[in-house]
C-alpha cells in the first residue's frame, strides 16, 4: 500500500498481515490521493497447476502400467520367439562354420585330387593331392589351365567332352588321360568331371576328381605283354602238336602200306582218322584268334567233310547238315568230343549207306536250360541191327565213344535206331556259357 501511495504500481510476492504468502498488485489513484491493492493467496494460484500436474503424473503412471501389462501379455511370446530365432541363427552360423571347416578339411586331405575349374578351363581352386599328381605347386597351377598340363594326344578328347557338357548334352564325363608334369615326366590319371550350373541354369564351373593310375597302367602294359608272350607260346604249342600229330598220321600211313591183312589195314586207317581228328583241333586253334576255345560249327564241318572225302563216297551222295548253335568248347572238352564225333560219322559212312546209296548225316548241338550241351549225330541209313548191343559189342569204335562220353566228358549216351541211327550225347561243359 505504501508503494501505491507513493505513486508506484507493480506486483510482488510477500507476507500479508496474517503472515501468509500472497501475490499482490498495487496501483496509485492520484486524483483521490489513494492507492489500490489487490491480493490473492499464492497457494490458491498454485493449486490448479499442482492438481493438473498430479493428474498428468497419475495418468502417465496408469498408461505406463497398462503398457507394461500389455507388453507382458502380448510382447512376451514375441520376445521369446525373437530370442529363439536368435539362438537358431547363432546355431546355424556355428553349423555353417563347422560345415565349411569340414569341407576345407575334406578338400585338402582327400586321397584324390580335387579341382574347381572355370568354364574357360582355368584352375580356380585345387587341393594338395592334385598338386602332387600334376607336379606343380599351388600358385603355379592357379596361373594355368588344364590344357597347359594335358598331354597333346589327349587334348582333343578332353575338349570334346567339355564342349558336350557346355552344350548341355552331358552333365558328367569320365576319361583316362595323361598329364605332363613339371619335371617332364608323364602321369596317367582317371578323371571324373561334373559341370555345376547356377540358379538360372547357366554353366558356373567344373568340379574334377583326379586319381593317379600310373601304376595300374604300368601293370596293365606288363600284363598285356605277358599275355602276348603266352599267346605266342600257346600258338606255337598248338602248331607243334598239330605237326607232331601229322607226323604220327604219316607214320601210320607208311606202316599200313606194308600190311596185307585187310583187318589190320583197317585198324591203321581208323587210327589215322583219330589222330587227324585231334590234329584238326590244334590246327583250328592255331589259325583262330581264340587259343583256348574251338568253334564247334567250324570244327565239325571240316572234320565231317574230310571224313566223307577219305571214305571215297561219290560227290553229292552224302549230304552233311551241321548246326551247332554257335557253341564253343574248351580244349579239354574239344578233344574227347572230337573223337566221339569222328567215330560216329565214320560208322555212318562205313555202314549206313550200303551199295552207294545217298543219304544225310546230321550233326546238331544245342545248349539246354540247365547249361548242359546236347549233341546229336544221326543218319537216315539202314540203321544198326536190332540184335546189336552197343554197350557189349566188339567194336572198338563203340567202346571208345561210350568211354570218352562217360569217363572224360562225364555225360551219358542215348541210342535210337527207329529211323536210321541216332546217338544223343549229353554232357556238362568245362566252362558253362553261351559260347565265346
Amino acid at each position: 500500500m505504501r508503494l501505491a501511495l507513493l505513486g508506484k504500481s507493480g506486483a510482488l510476492i510477500g507476507l500479508d498481515y496474517r503472515g501468509e504468502t500472497v501475490l499482490a498488485a498495487y496501483e496509485p489513484v492520484a486524483e483521490l490521493n489513494l492507492g489500490i491493492v489487490a491480493k490473492i493467496d499464492l497457494a490458491e494460484v498454485r493449486a490448479p497447476f499442482v492438481r493438473a500436474g498430479l493428474t498428468a503424473i497419475g495418468f502417465t503412471v496408469v498408461v505406463v502400467l497398462v503398457g507394461v501389462l500389455l507388453f507382458m501379455r502380448v510382447g512376451g511370446p514375441l520376445v521369446t520367439a525373437l530370442e529363439r530365432r536368435s539362438r537358431e541363427l547363432e546355431d546355424s552360423m556355428v553349423a555353417l562354420r563347422e560345415s565349411e571347416d569340414r569341407f576345407r578339411t575334406t578338400f585338402e586331405l582327400a586321397g584324390a585330387g580335387i579341382v574347381h575349374g572355370s568354364t574357360e578351363g582355368r584352375f580356380i581352386s585345387i587341393n594338395q593331392r592334385f598338386c602332387e599328381i600334376a607336379g606343380y605347386d599351388r600358385n603355379e597351377l592357379l596361373e594355368m589351365s588344364f590344357l597347359d598340363i594335358t598331354h597333346p594326344d589327349d587334348v582333343e578328347a578332353d575338349l570334346a567332352n567339355v564342349r558336350r557338357a557346355l552344350d548341355g548334352e552331358i552333365d558328367t564325363y569320365s576319361m583316362e588321360k595323361r598329364y605332363l608334369r613339371k619335371d617332364s615326366s608323364i602321369v596317367w590319371v582317371s578323371l571324373v568331371v561334373t559341370l555345376v550350373r547356377n540358379r538360372s541354369g547357366d554353366p558356373s564351373h567344373f568340379i574334377g576328381v583326379v586319381e593317379n593310375i600310373t601304376d595300374r597302367k604300368r601293370s596293365e602294359r606288363a600284363l598285356q605283354s605277358s599275355l602276348a608272350e603266352k599267346e605266342v607260346l600257346l600258338r606255337e604249342i598248338h602248331h607243334r602238336v598239330k605237326n607232331n600229330m601229322q607226323v604220327i598220321s604219316s607214320l601210320l600211313n607208311l606202316q599200313s602200306r606194308g600190311i596185307d591183312d585187310p583187318r589190320l589195314a583197317k585198324m591203321f586207317e581208323e587210327s589215322q582218322n583219330r589222330v587227324r581228328a585231334m590234329a584238326l583241333i590244334h590246327e583250328i586253334l592255331y589259325d583262330s584268334g581264340h587259343l583256348v576255345q574251338i568253334d564247334l560249327q567250324e570244327y565239325v564241318t571240316k572234320l565231317a567233310t574230310s571224313l566223307v572225302r577219305m571214305y571215297g563216297n561219290e560227290p553229292g551222295m552224302i549230304e552233311l547238315r551241321v548246326a551247332t548253335g554257335g557253341i564253343a568248347l574248351e580244349i579239354d572238352d574239344s578233344v574227347p568230343c572230337g573223337l566221339v564225333i569222328n567215330e560216329l560219322i565214320s560208322n555212318s559212312l562205313k555202314y549206313a549207306f550200303e551199295d552207294g546209296r545217298a543219304g544225310v548225316i546230321k550233326i546238331e548241338a544245342a545248349r539246354a536250360n540247365d547249361g548242359q550241351i546236347v549233341l546229336v549225330v544221326s543218319d537216315d541209313g539202314v540203321g544198326i541191327p536190332a540184335e546189336v548191343d552197343i554197350r557189349n559189342t566188339g567194336s572198338m569204335g563203340m567202346r571208345l565213344v561210350i568211354g570218352l562220353v562217360e569217363n572224360q566228358l562225364g555225360g551219358h549216351v542215348a541210342f535210337d535206331r527207329s529211323q536210321g541211327t541216332c546217338f544223343t550225347i549229353t554232357f556238362t561243359p568245362t566252362r558253362p556259357g553261351p559260347g565265346r
